[in-house]
């Protein structure tokens, strides 16, 4: 069993490498993802969209994020979206 302890590259955090592109314009960017954390659904940070300069659209209602604890994330709610395609070893999410 793999149990995630921090976000910093070691033995408790692996990472990929991976390959984004959008759906709409076909932007491409590389970047890493961490392997199976639990999380509901696939997320990108903030300064990783700002450094690729992908286009992001904002959401009619804002999605609330909370911890694995039931407590808010510190970092707030998702405001936007990308659609985007995941490739990492010829396999596409």
């Amino acid at each position: 069993m793999l149990k995630i302890h921090s976000l910093k590259p070691g033995l408790n955090c692996i990472m990929l490498p991976i390959h984004l592109k959008t759906t709409d314009t076909m932007e491409e960017a590389l970047s890493e993802a961490i392997v199976d954390t639990g999380a509901t659904g696939d997320f990108i940070n903030q300064d990783s969209v700002r450094n690729a300069k992908l286009l992001t659209r904002k959401l009619s209602q804002p999605i609330l994020v909370y911890n694995v604890d039931g407590t808010p994330n510190e970092a707030g709610s998702i405001h936007k979206v990308i659609n985007m395609i995941t490739i990492y070893s010829g396999h596409l999410e």
